[in-house]
């Protein structure tokens, strides 16, 4: 990918590089229509705007570290919300100015939801409310994205998305909320970051993301000289902010049987060149069999 397109790949801190790479990577899909779905083109515009105060930081990272030190929820949604919320609240932000986070909104004792990030842009004083989600999906022939649990599905997410979580401040609650701050309806912001795994395909570039099955993984792995690792979830966000020794070693000879599935990173020497998933067998019961018709056809 030219370093136009990954402008993260220039940006030296692991914490600062995952932070560009959540504004300045292209959104997990295409846009919707109930609310602003920014473009992988206005993403990228959105980081150059911000571009000298996360140079910055990047040469001075202790803020961001310290902000980061006081979280003790280090499930990988969480590191993303910190990352955000620690850009929008810095005073240095010519963009944005943050009205409010992870607020819940109540009724009658039940909990309605809880919305992001409430912003105001600074130069025309619009309300923003974004909605973050970090997702990983795997996809099958069927055109369905899913987990890789398979307990969570892109559909689903969406559907929860842009039926509950956007709409938040518009029900009768929110609205209620909004009037006790003294404040307007925003208008909602949808932004979806993450990765999707492809079925291996033999054909693919060698760089894209995908996911295998044990004996496709061992197929692929004995035609090139890659040395393997399990990808901690830590390290999901950017890519190349890490060496081969933050990272158990993967041998795909004798850890496939024990696995049910399991983020990799491939390596040549220091340099990371893949994200993949394996998959174990159970992956593939029902209700997608095609899929492991497929691969086993593939082996």
């Amino acid at each position: 990918m030219p370093e136009a397109a990954a402008p993260w790949l220039s940006y030296q801190h692991p914490a600062v590089r995952d932070l560009v790479w959540l504004l300045a990577s292209a959104p997990l899909m295409a846009s919707g229509e109930s609310a602003y779905w920014p473009s992988a083109s206005d993403y990228l515009a959105l980081h150059a705007r911000h571009e000298p105060w996360l140079r910055a930081l990047d040469a001075e990272p202790q803020p961001l570290l310290t902000w980061l030190s006081q979280t003790r929820d280090h499930r990988l949604g969480r590191y993303a919300e910190d990352l955000l919320g620690f850009w929008l609240a810095s005073p240095s932000n010519i963009e944005f100015a943050l009205v409010a986070e992870h607020v819940a909104l109540r009724t009658h004792g039940i909990t309605l939801g809880e919305f992001d990030f409430l912003v105001r842009e600074r130069i025309s004083g619009q309300l923003w409310h974004i909605e973050l989600a970090l997702k990983f999906y795997l996809g099958t022939p069927d055109q369905q994205w899913l987990g890789p649990n398979r307990q969570d599905s892109l559909a689903r997410k969406l559907k929860h998305l842009i039926q509950q979580q956007l709409p938040l401040l518009q029900t009768p609650a929110g609205q209620t909320w909004l009037h006790s701050q003294g404040l307007e309806t925003p208008r909602p912001w949808a932004w979806i970051k993450g990765r999707l795994f492809s079925p291996y395909n033999s054909e693919a570039d060698t760089s894209t993301p995908q996911w295998f099955t044990p004996n496709q993984l061992r197929s692929f792995a004995q035609a090139r000289g890659h040395d393997w690792h399990t990808l901690a979830k830590a390290h999901w966000l950017a890519p190349g902010s890490s060496t081969p020794s933050q990272h158990a070693p993967f041998n795909v000879e004798t850890d496939l049987p024990s696995i049910a599935t399991q983020a990799l990173i491939a390596f040549q020497g220091q340099q990371e060149v893949l994200r993949a998933f394996v998959v174990g067998n159970d992956w593939c019961d029902a209700p997608i069999s095609s899929l492991c018709n497929t691969a086993a056809d593939e082996r």
